[in-house]
């Protein structure tokens, strides 16, 4: 199974069936679409073929191993029973050598869609020839159904428990070796390949089926015969479903009542119809001013609660980054490639990069004086020789930058501003 099959059967003098696709997530393209296809008495066999290409059909339009869409199954008949029942995917702990990484998660996410449906029936159908301590399936249902009021483990295929294991299985399905179940475990013996290959009808297996209970140890020396067969598994999830629908029964009249109060209040909201045509203008000029009116709030993410609006969230940090870019526009970074007297600066000279204080900076370009920090705190601007006809060549542009004592007089190109402070002026408002 590679994706969800609902099999919704309704019992009826007429045995019919339908095939079709639910598409839970639309492929890309148009041409997607699944034919239903009708199943009568008279081509009855070729039911299970049609699930089978439905099922490959999703597939094949979704590329993936495991889809959410669902094949859908309409039955009805006089051997059917009023119940919905949906198979889905098995869990699987690895992946194959084609498959997809991620199949093991994606069926554990579809699965977890269903079992947290509160009004789900959970069967949780094991092996009976694989230890019940392993299954991964009843540890699902328990982290959704603590209270195993709506989980029915279901053991199968008995007639492969290998020989002496069969004592230790009895015990698992009277409840003697794990926690209680409220309606208990189950068996059931469906058709094997052998039978299908023989093509042995429903009727004919539960006739082998009911057998196989009757005749087998050590199955037929269990008094309580409730717990066998598919039949009785039939009357069990009955009486559970009943159960469910009387509990869930409060919980969806009151869900009906607030969405029809939620109708009645939308449609009051909406006034009266205008008949006439100059009513028809003002209402229509009255709806556009109040979505004129509404754009502004809706722009920063606010949204209406009463006459009040709310910020959310992320409006709320929208506004707070625009007030701080406005912050930032005032201050000196809206100035980050101003180079002026006092500021922190990093120069290249001599092949090097080094760090200082503009203690001089023309106008227009040209020459900066740039002090070290220890020397400019310690001596003020003057910080080494002065640059001029008494001290060095004279002023004006050089061939490159230059050393001087604590000083270095550098061509503006090769000067930008220390962004440390960039990052204290962040840390601040964060």
């Amino acid at each position: 199974t590679r994706c969800p099959i609902m099999l919704q059967m309704r019992k009826s003098d007429v045995k019919s069936a339908t095939v079709k696709v639910i598409w839970k997530d639309l492929p890309e393209g148009s041409d997607f679409d699944f034919i239903p296809k009708e199943v009568t008495e008279a081509n009855w066999d070729d039911l299970t073929s049609f699930i089978s290409d439905a099922q490959t059909h999703i597939v094949m339009a979704q590329n993936k191993e495991v889809a959410r869409d669902v094949v859908s199954v309409e039955m009805t008949g006089p051997h059917c029973e009023n119940l919905t029942l949906i198979d889905l995917p098995g869990i699987v702990r690895s992946h194959g050598k084609d498959e997809s990484a991620t199949l093991s998660e994606d069926i554990q996410a579809l699965m977890s869609d269903y079992l947290k449906n509160p009004r789900c029936v959970i069967l949780a159908v094991l092996p009976a020839n694989v230890d019940f301590h392993n299954s991964q399936i009843m540890a699902e249902a328990l982290k959704v159904d603590p209270g195993t009021k709506r989980t029915i483990p279901v053991l199968t295929k008995p007639d492969l428990i290998d020989s002496g294991a069969e004592s230790s299985v009895k015990e698992l399905l009277l409840g003697e070796k794990t926690q209680h179940f409220e309606m208990g475990f189950h068996m059931v013996k469906g058709r094997g390949q052998e039978a299908l290959n023989k093509k042995t009808t429903i009727e004919e297996g539960l006739t082998q089926e009911s057998s196989f209970f009757y005749n087998t140890e050590p199955w037929r020396d269990v008094e309580d015969k409730t717990l066998f067969g598919t039949k009785n598994l039939r009357d069990k999830l009955g009486e559970l479903q009943m159960r469910l629908i009387r509990l869930s029964f409060p919980d969806i009249v009151s869900e009906m009542k607030e969405k029809r109060e939620w109708a009645i209040s939308s449609r009051e909201r909406l006034g009266e119809i205008p008949s006439v045509l100059i009513e028809k203008r003002a209402l229509y000029l009255k709806v556009t001013d109040d979505i004129c009116g509404s754009i502004g709030p809706l722009i920063i993410g606010a949204h209406p609660i009463g006459e009040m609006f709310k910020m959310k969230p992320s409006a709320e940090f929208h506004l707070a980054s625009s007030r701080f870019m406005k912050t930032l526009s005032k201050s000196r970074l809206a100035n980050i490639s101003k180079i002026a007297k006092g500021i922190d600066v990093i120069a290249f000279a001599d092949s090097k990069e080094l760090s200082g204080i503009v203690t001089f900076a023309p106008d227009g370009g040209g020459e900066v004086k740039i002090c070290d920090r220890d020397n400019y705190y310690a001596y003020g601007t003057y910080c080494g020789p002065r640059r001029g006809p008494t001290s060095g060549p004279a002023s004006g542009p050089t061939s490159g930058p230059t050393i001087e004592s604590s000083a270095i007089w550098v061509p503006s190109e090769f000067v930008r501003r220390d962004p440390e402070w960039i990052q204290q002026l962040i840390q601040e408002n964060r």
